[in-house]
């Protein structure tokens, strides 16, 4: 979904309202042995994990199904905005917010291609994606492909045009570290040559 999509969708305060209570909903169920008494409710979310500008991106998408993934007080300026999306994901996976999660992955999908832009150098690009992989991968199921599709599409364009990267001690790594990277990054390597991506 791009932004101005979102934005669109954000504009109809039916489905924000919806959107916003099913991700209050959500998170307010996630939590596990809170504490209710007959006539009373009363529900604790452990956020300690997730810092205050998550947070605040957090709310604001309940409110109107966007978040800002520049760089703030949290982040130096420069910090690249695929590291926020993955961190977004997470929280949206954490607490169940579907909304959020299917925002977080198509910012972050965005982020990867472009990352695999021609225009990119592809050195600077493939280590930026495999630093992001690696908690992709440690922090998400194999049947969680949204994030790890995308990172693996990315490099194998990279790989396919410069051959060279193979031999980056980084990629090796990763690949060596998370088989389900080396899967992925082979598979759309073979997807991508075959003219089937």
């Amino acid at each position: 979904m791009n932004t101005d999509k979102s934005q669109q969708v954000a504009s109809r305060p039916d489905y924000a309202r919806e959107e916003l209570v099913r991700g209050f909903t959500r998170l307010l169920e996630s939590h596990k042995g809170a504490d209710m008494t007959e006539g009373s409710v009363t529900t604790t979310i452990d956020v300690q994990n997730i810092s205050l500008p998550m947070l605040h991106r957090c709310i604001r998408y309940f409110y109107v199904l966007y978040y800002d993934d520049t760089p703030d007080q949290e982040f130096p300026p420069g910090y690249p905005s695929i590291r926020i999306n993955g961190r977004m994901f997470s929280v949206a996976v954490k607490f169940g917010v579907d909304g959020l999660k299917k925002f977080a992955a198509s910012k972050f999908e965005g982020n990867c291609i472009r990352l695999a832009s021609p225009c990119e150098e592809p050195l600077r690009a493939c280590k930026l994606l495999v630093e992001v992989a690696i908690p992709v991968y440690s922090s998400t199921s194999k049947t969680c492909k949204e994030l790890r599709s995308s990172i693996a599409k990315s490099v194998a364009s990279h790989l396919i045009n410069d051959k060279r990267l193979l031999d980056n001690p980084a990629i090796k790594h990763v690949c060596h570290k998370y088989p389900g990277f080396a899967y992925d990054l082979m598979a759309e390597s073979i997807k991508a040559t075959n003219g089937k991506a």
